[in-house]
């Protein structure tokens, strides 16, 4: 008889259980408001499908069945679920305008809840209970700006929210249109298939953030990789093969060789930016090369080192530049401070409006797991990290910070000032842990033509013991590399800085560049190998060797003979040097470039 009743626009069925689920096949072409609860319903999965006019679901208190699936239901906006004691998946699939999601209750055995192509933007799970929910996807869903939780299962042994998909960058609509598995469960299947993390988190609003904190102990101390950028995320960062033939990375590529969700269709907004930088990139290449810059002795690094692999069980979290949700010319990205101290690996690049980075709260991040980090293309980035020293003693800001950092790489940052800059006091303020940069073995810093200094940091005697290779080129405000800073005596206190592991030093075109680092009258290096200089003409001194040391680092002792430092440096500024003694000039060796050989007479012989 219902078969008939066409024009049917709202349907009440409770507690029948014979209702028949090819009803829900799109044979309501008119239903608008469609409620089934209290029936047993003795069936694996019900799919609500094609119903376009339907705009409110009720399914509550039903039993005897696993899986609620809904798919293109174009003007459904509201689905409500008071409690199912057997529902095991809850999938919405290809619901343009579906923005409120009403769950309460107990789930017992609900396992997963998925949702695509919706428009929610506050997805609310706090009235359920759901003490076995292991999966939550979310594709498409680009209005979404905070999730709010479960309570969390009694027994932390069980397995819960074991896998996060979030992904908000998408065009509404967008994957719906693209391209439709035969059914929800392909759906998801797929997805599930190219995302290799246990946590995949893309979006474009990073307050969704906020809303992993009451969930981040589910997470563990597994670690993640953070990306921000204004071109589109693939969907994994890549592994070691993408790296070169001596395992690093181009410098000049800017983007992880990874494989690919779909791309929106407005990635051609940004394909004139994209084509801008390459060419940029390139140009200065081949300017490099054409100069000599390309390694070999020196020792000079045009490569980045390829990221570390974090594991499948990690996180992946890539953060979308702001650029259309605002309305000013600048913007800042926030990161809680857990993801902050978990990331491996951070990479920001091509960020067309971020202004700056920051961690909430401001005293709580120390960044102690990131081993690599990379930051390029962000025409509007004033610093990178700003760490903060306000708050109670024993909290984070006194302990040491980026104590695992082995690379850091920095280019084309046009309005930056600092690469690192502390700032605050507290009453009972601390130095930082002597293992702050304890393991930073790589810094590489080109194309900054408004940074003054590198490091703005409390004095921290210990730091960069490890540092390896420094590299600093075209940037021409740039004064100090290192400024440190101690409150509790004058700076020029302090007689001398080591830098124990430093063996490759090159410093190109910085004009203002007055010393390496502000600290002690004389600078010492006893490991170091090489050192080029081009452009530096306020550069009136070279780093030294002190005698003393010899017995400590063995091979300190390069004063004379084949060990000594090469220097490559113009002549008229090596001819300006100002040395301490007569042994201090006596461990380096010039090398100058050929133009400077000397020239003989040129004649013919007079007869």
């Amino acid at each position: 008889m219902i078969n008939f009743m066409t024009h049917l626009k709202e349907l009440n069925v409770i507690g029948e259980g014979g209702f028949d689920k090819n009803l829900l096949r799109g044979q309501l072409c008119n239903i608008h408001k469609l409620r089934l609860t209290k029936s047993n319903m003795d069936e694996h999965e019900i799919p609500v499908f094609g119903m376009d006019k339907l705009e409110l679901f009720e399914f509550s208190e039903n039993t005897c069945l696993s899986n609620l699936f809904i798919e293109s239901c174009n003007n459904l906006e509201s689905v409500i679920i008071y409690g199912s004691r057997d529902l095991e998946a809850i999938s919405l699939t290809g619901c343009a305008k579906l923005k409120n999601l009403f769950l309460s209750r107990s789930f017992q055995n609900l396992d997963f809840i998925g949702i695509a192509g919706a428009v929610v933007e506050i997805l609310d799970l706090s009235a359920m209970t759901a003490p076995n929910l292991r999966v939550l996807a979310l594709h498409d869903c680009e209005k979404l700006c905070a999730i709010l939780w479960p309570s969390p299962a009694e027994d932390k042994r069980n397995i819960y929210l074991s896998k996060l998909f979030i992904d908000t960058k998408q065009k509404e609509g967008s994957a719906a249109d693209t391209w439709r598995p035969p059914s929800a469960s392909d759906y998801w299947k797929r997805f599930s298939e190219e995302t290799n993390f246990a946590w995949h988190v893309s979006i474009r609003d990073a307050r969704i953030l906020q809303s992993l904190e009451p969930v981040k102990e589910y997470y563990g101390s597994e670690d993640a990789h953070v990306e921000i950028s204004t071109i589109s995320s693939p969907t994994h960062p890549c592994s070691d093969a993408a790296g070169t033939k001596d395992g690093r990375m181009s410098s000049s590529s800017g983007q992880h060789v990874q494989m690919k969700l779909k791309q929106p269709k407005d990635n051609a907004i940004y394909a004139d930016v994209v084509v801008t930088l390459k060419d940029t990139s390139t140009q200065q290449q081949e300017a490099a090369a054409n100069e000599g810059y390309s390694g070999g002795a020196l020792g000079v690094k045009w490569t980045c080192p390829v990221p570390p692999k974090v594991l499948s069980q990690g996180c992946y979290i890539h953060i979308e530049d702001p650029t259309r949700r605002v309305k000013s010319q600048t913007a800042s990205i926030t990161l809680p401070g857990f993801i902050c101290d978990g990331a491996k690996v951070l990479h920001v690049h091509d960020c067309l409006h971020v202004a700056s980075i920051l961690a909430v709260p401001l005293a709580s991040a120390t960044w102690n797991k990131l081993e690599w980090c990379r930051v390029e293309r962000c025409p509007k980035l004033e610093c990178v990290f700003i760490p903060q020293l306000d708050g109670p003693e024993g909290s984070n800001n006194h302990t040491g910070m980026f104590k695992k950092l082995m690379t850091t790489w920095v280019s084309h940052l046009l309005k930056a000032r600092y690469i690192w800059k502390w700032s605050g006091t507290s009453p009972s303020w601390s130095l930082p842990g002597d293992d702050t940069f304890d393991d930073l073995i790589l810094l590489h810093i080109d194309y900054c033509p408004r940074l003054i200094q590198v490091i703005y940091s409390p004095l921290a005697f210990k730091s960069f013991n490890k540092l390896e290779t420094l590299e600093i080129m075209w940037c021409c405000d740039l004064n100090v590399a290192f400024q440190f800073y101690n409150p509790r005596a004058p700076i020029s206190e302090f007689r001398r800085r080591w830098f124990f592991g430093l063996k490759h030093v090159h410093l190109h075109e910085l004009p203002k560049l007055r010393n390496i680092c502000n600290v002690g009258a004389r600078i010492r290096m006893p490991k170091l190998k090489n050192i080029k200089i081009r452009g530096c003409w306020s550069l009136r001194t070279l780093p030294s060797i002190d005698p003393a040391i010899r017995d400590i680092v063995p091979s300190a002792s390069i004063i004379g003979g084949e060990n000594m430092v090469e220097c490559d440096c113009e002549k008229e500024w090596w001819d300006r040097l100002e040395w301490v003694s007569e042994e201090h000039a006596r461990q380096y060796k010039p090398i100058h470039p050929r133009h400077y050989k000397k020239t003989m007479l040129r004649g013919s012989v007079l007869r």
